[in-house]
Order: structure tokens, then sequence, then C-alpha cells
């Protein structure tokens, strides 16, 4: 079990570390974006507040989406979600995922995105980066 912020993003580290062929993953400012065939997931680990961290993630989540669109010519569907352990919490922004079910909540479910998809996505992501490092304060 992970008590501190250091364990949540060693946990989320190792998993993204262990993403299969096919999945990428980017860090975006203090975020990790994870894309692959089942979809594109921002990912922020923390032993925090769960609501102050769904908070941050959804704003970022949405700059990503208008950057994005920007950049590829389409909105994507991103899902945020905050690695922690689940508690209470609910949040329409980003849901709380523990750290033992994030891999089979990005690697489950049916093919979306394919290679070509996946490719435009990421680069995307790179073109923008500069202006998602500049994120405003809430």
């Amino acid at each position: 079990m992970f008590r501190t912020t250091a364990g949540m993003a060693a946990a989320l580290g190792a998993v993204i570390a262990d993403l299969p062929p096919g999945f990428h993953a980017v860090a975006v400012a203090d975020s990790h974006l994870v894309v692959g065939p089942t979809g594109a997931f921002l990912l922020t680990a923390t032993d925090g507040d769960p609501a102050e961290a769904a908070a941050r993630l959804g704003r970022l989540a949405q700059r990503l989406r208008v950057l994005l669109t920007v950049q590829v010519g389409t909105t994507p569907y991103l899902d945020a979600l905050v690695v922690a352990e689940p508690g209470r919490h609910v949040s329409p922004l980003a849901p709380v995922v523990a750290p033992r079910r994030v891999r089979d909540t990005l690697l489950s479910g049916p093919e979306l995105l394919t290679v070509d998809a996946v490719g435009r996505l990421l680069a995307g992501v790179r073109a923008a980066a500069r202006d998602l490092l500049d994120e405003p304060a809430p």
C-alpha cells in the first residue's frame, strides 16, 4: 500500500515503464499522458487531497484538449485519472484510481485508436509542449 506522494508517483512510474508495445507516455506538466489503442489518458499521482488533484488535472486536460484541437484538427477524448488510494472522493473532473488498478484501466477495453491516430496525438502533444508548460495559475 502506498502512503506517500513519492510512493504514488513511483507506482504510476512503474506502470508507465511497463506499458506494452503500442502504448506511449509523455510527461505533461506534473502529469503523464498515456496514449495507446484503448485511448488517451491523462494521469497524476497524489496522496494529498484527491479533489485538489482532480481540479488541477481537469484544468490541464481541458487545456490539452484545446491545444490538441489546434495541433491535430480534432478534439480528442481524454480520460483524466487521479492515482491515489480510493476513498469517498468523487469528482466529475477526474475519478480516483487505486495504484493497483491503473494498468488494467489503461489496457482494458476496446481498441479505439489506430496506430496513425496514436502517432498524430503524440505529435500534437510534442508540438504543444511549450504551451502546456505555461499553464496559467487557477
